[in-house]
């Protein structure tokens, strides 16, 4: 059995964090049992969120253990891809990890508008007496990751041009498929709908939300997805 550890559900999702819904998403395509128990940081095996632990072994990075169970495992959800498919996978997936991911990031720490949504779901799961200070202090740790990787560096505005530059990009390269490659789903789906339904759900996403919402086939794309492995949420 696989044990999961990630942040608790929120807004109508499995996890708060999109790379929690990947990978509880990947599991189930890949049809995989596991169990989900709660995940912090602090004692996860690279210091972040998701993580798990399989046959007494800690492994973190969803990515990473995408690829390890897809060896260990015989997962074969890439086995029909082409070069160019799996290519067109690959740089999508690292657009919505390493770019998109930021944008969404100083749309709900940041911004007041986000702000006031994201607080209530982590005062709920840190300690009551402390909570609100550490909740504090994790922001500012946050402004200062975005800082160091330079997304922070930009103004309001061009964060969120960013961020809506890459919803749209996504949507066209979708396209009118009913999975992201083509007729059945792959493994970059777990990623592209992580993301497609983590900017939706949010509440506070002003614009970024906005811009996914105005395209059609993702939200469709979304309710599919869902359709076939979360019917029940």
């Amino acid at each position: 059995m696989i044990s999961l550890y990630q942040p608790p559900g929120a807004w109508g999702l499995p996890s708060g964090s999109p790379f929690g819904v990947k990978m509880e998403t990947w599991l189930r395509m890949a049809g995989l049992p596991y169990e989900v128990k709660k995940g912090m940081p602090v004692g996860a095996p690279k210091g972040k969120v998701p993580y798990i632990e399989h046959e007494g072994r800690k492994m973190g990075d969803s990515q990473l253990i995408v690829e390890h169970l897809t060896r260990t495992h015989g997962v074969t959800l890439d086995a029909g891809l082409t070069d160019d498919e799996r290519a067109r996978g690959h740089v999508t997936r690292r657009m919505l990890e390493e770019g998109t991911y930021w944008s969404l990031v100083h749309a709900r720490w940041i911004t007041d508008n986000g702000w006031v949504h994201l607080r209530p779901v982590f005062l709920s799961i840190l300690p009551p007496v402390i909570g609100g200070a550490l909740l504090a202090f994790i922001r500012r740790n946050v402004r200062a990751k975005l800082d160091a990787q330079g997304t922070g560096r930009h103004t309001p505005e061009e964060i969120e041009a960013m961020g809506i530059a890459d919803v749209d990009a996504l949507a066209t390269l979708l396209g009118d498929r009913p999975y992201f490659l083509g007729a059945e789903p792959t493994s970059v789906d777990a990623t592209v709908y992580a993301f497609v339904a983590s900017t939706l759900a949010f509440p506070g996403e002003g614009r970024i939300r906005s811009a996914a919402a105005g395209h059609a086939n993702l939200v469709a794309y979304r309710a599919r997805m869902e359709a076939r492995y979360w019917p029940s949420q």
